[in-house]
């Protein structure tokens, strides 16, 4: 058990947080700079992410689709031939 918590309170640096959370490193920073990223550590100059605090930011950002209000059918995107007038049409 105790071995779990270990793994789950790992201390990440910048580089393993970004492939966790599949955001880019830069992307990190922006969100740290803006205060809406995952609760991060700052040692020294070091920036340390646990995990355990990377998965809890990831699941507060989870949708269920079934809940979305702007699940809408799906409309087709218009063509770029529905523009053209006929004449353009035949030409292509």
């Amino acid at each position: 058990m105790s071995h779990v918590k270990e793994f789950q309170d790992r201390y990440l640096d910048s580089l393993e947080a970004a492939e966790v959370t599949h955001l880019s490193i830069k992307t990190l920073a922006n969100l740290r700079w803006a205060g809406q990223g995952p609760r991060y550590y700052k040692v020294r100059r070091r920036i340390l992410y646990r995990l355990s605090d990377l998965q809890a930011w990831v699941e507060q950002h989870a949708v269920d689709p079934s809940q979305n209000p702007s699940n809408r059918p799906i409309q087709p995107r218009p063509s770029q031939l529905d523009f053209l007038s006929d004449s353009q049409k035949e030409n292509r």
